[in-house]
């Protein structure tokens, strides 16, 4: 007799025969039998817009005779409206693009030091997709030291190299082709919100920023299609595309062997060197790292970065790569990493404090730091542009 309890108020049904399925796979034992699980939430929807639930599911079975534990995890996807971007295959927002990819094989079996998650099973409706994953956890509960950010960063070089040699790409259709649409979204308007504070001479934000930044982030946006063109000349290679802290671990006894990557809802085809700009760029939003070594690390994961693409036997143009590398972070996050927003809307402050837990002036001055190293890395971008 199976007991199966789901604690919060869902609109995700789950029954025991996929629980049931889910976990005579983890187990490798086709007969194993349940005896008890339960489902609790393990995360809010993202932001994406088509996350409907991410839940722990875990219990005890009955397996060579032996009572085991077990868990995993489920991942509920469903677009949250019918507007059109949701259903473009190579679009941003394709809301079954991390479930194609697993149910393609294209994640089972990847290069170099980078694994995702062993998957379960993937069910497929009209409008709605489930994923049983694998439980991975992280010996370093996700504050990394700075050694494991350059260790991740030769993993992924290894990774990216691996699709720009011997390996070859994956051809399920839903592969994403447009990088860094969503964050050019909102560029103009990040702008003139850094224009509006620089004008009225705001006291916080004159502390943050002595010179003015406006004038670089318009130089940015001013060539920002040419600098995408630029990248989509590079040696293309697959991408996570959300290569952030956030989705690493560093799993205990393998974590020198290999780095697992969740959330590949962005999976798709990209220039060498355009991932590891989203590892830098992350690395010090949660206030683990000091600020003190920020330009450091970025110039370290970039040395690990290529030390992985020549671990794969990738032999190309370390320029391109630093191309890759500087071009990508300051167009994803130069415009909306600086904090106007925060410091104009008081709702937006609040909102930020409740989900970092951190005092306002705090996760202010980090944005700040982190700021000035991408606009450092604009600027270097459009010098090597213009060689």
């Amino acid at each position: 007799m199976c007991e199966g309890i789901l604690v919060d108020q869902s609109p995700v049904d789950i029954d025991s025969a996929e629980v049931l399925a889910a976990m005579r796979t983890a187990l490798a034992d086709p007969y194993a039998q349940l005896e008890t699980w339960r489902a609790m939430p393990a995360g809010r929807p993202g932001g994406s817009g088509f996350t409907l639930g991410i839940f722990r599911i875990e219990g005890a079975a009955m397996s060579s005779g032996a009572t085991r534990s077990w868990a995993c995890i489920l991942k509920v996807l469903q677009p949250a409206t019918d507007q059109p971007q949701y259903d473009q295959p190579t679009g941003l927002l394709f809301w079954r693009r991390e479930a194609d990819a697993f149910g393609s094989g294209a994640l089972a079996d990847l290069p170099g030091g980078i694994r995702a998650p062993a998957c379960y099973g993937v069910q497929l409706e009209a409008r709605r997709a489930r994923l049983w994953l694998e439980l991975v956890a992280d010996e370093y509960d996700q504050r990394w030291p700075t050694s494991r950010f350059e260790l991740a960063a030769r993993h992924l070089g290894q990774f990216n190299g691996g699709y720009l040699g011997a390996d070859p790409l994956p051809t399920f259709s839903s592969l994403q082709r447009a990088p860094l649409l969503g964050a050019l979204l909102r560029a103009p308007r990040r702008i003139a919100e850094v224009e509006r504070l620089e004008a009225q001479g705001e006291p916080l934000w004159r502390g943050l920023f002595r010179t003015p930044i406006a004038p670089r982030l318009r130089a940015l946006w001013a060539r920002q299609e040419e600098l995408n063109a630029a990248l989509d000349a590079l040696p293309q290679t697959l991408c996570h595309y959300d290569f952030a802290q956030h989705n690493l671990f560093s799993p205990p006894g393998t974590g020198d062997r290999e780095t697992v990557v969740i959330d590949w809802e962005s999976i798709g085809i990209a220039g060498v060197g355009q991932d590891a700009g989203v590892l830098v760029s992350t690395a010090y939003i949660p206030g683990v790292l000091p600020l003190s070594g920020i330009s450091d690390l970025t110039e370290a994961v970039f040395q690990s970065y290529l030390d992985g693409l020549a671990d794969a036997g990738w032999k190309g143009d370390p320029t391109q790569v630093r191309f890759g590398y500087v071009a990508d972070a300051a167009l994803r996050w130069a415009f909306n990493m600086p904090p106007a927003a925060p410091i104009l809307d008081d709702a937006i402050r609040l909102r930020d404090e409740g989900r970092s837990g951190k005092p306002f002036e705090e996760t202010v001055a980090i944005r700040a730091a982190v700021t000035h190293v991408l606009l450092d890395l604009a600027d270097e971008a459009l010098r090597i542009l213009d060689r």
